[in-house]
């Protein structure tokens, strides 16, 4: 049963692999033509992040509303005969942005850099990750199949889960991520 849904996965995770080796050679080769551009990005965005008041349940609000819509835009497109290859160029953007993140970090500060995106994206990117993989399994596997009077519960049952886990990645996003305690 897992291998399965490992193989079911596996252009996402192709995906995902090849956008974080992208966003890594990208941000590598274009460091030393734009590192006063990425500095200042970088200087400016801590700036921005250190000194804004943050209304949690705002946040959380925001973000699950950004989540909404993410997943809906993931089930139109799987809907679509071209589900397969948005969800391999989604996950690519998925990995693509966090390298190009945690690259620009790591050449800006060392090692530290390692330390406070693990903190970032932590416990919030877990659930998140999973999310959206349940979710392009569950909407890909609808594509497929007709409704039918049985299957209607099941379809609930994983929507209302989808639902859940985009709830708690707001929750621990807003509220529990490591970094706001700095």
């Amino acid at each position: 049963m897992v291998y399965d849904l490992i193989k079911k996965r596996k252009i996402c995770y192709l995906g995902l692999i090849a956008g974080i080796i992208a966003g890594t050679v990208y941000v590598n080769i274009n460091w030393y033509k734009s590192s006063d551009v990425i500095n200042t990005y970088l200087c400016n965005f801590n700036r921005t992040m250190t000194s804004k008041d943050i209304i949690k349940n705002e946040l959380q609000y925001y973000i699950f509303e950004n989540r909404l819509k993410e997943m809906f835009i993931v089930f139109l497109f799987n809907m679509t005969f071209i589900g397969s290859a948005f969800n391999c160029m989604y996950m690519f953007y998925l990995g693509g942005t966090s390298a190009i993140v945690s690259s620009m970090m790591t050449l800006r500060y060392g090692y530290k850099a390692f330390c406070y995106f693990g903190m970032s994206v932590c416990p919030h990117y877990i659930v998140y990750m999973q999310m959206v993989m349940f979710a392009m399994t569950f909407f890909s596997s609808l594509k497929d199949k007709r409704i039918k009077k049985g299957m209607l519960k099941s379809v609930i049952i994983n929507t209302c889960i989808i639902i859940l886990l985009i709830w708690s990645e707001s929750m621990l996003e807003a509220y529990v991520r490591i970094d706001y305690f700095n």
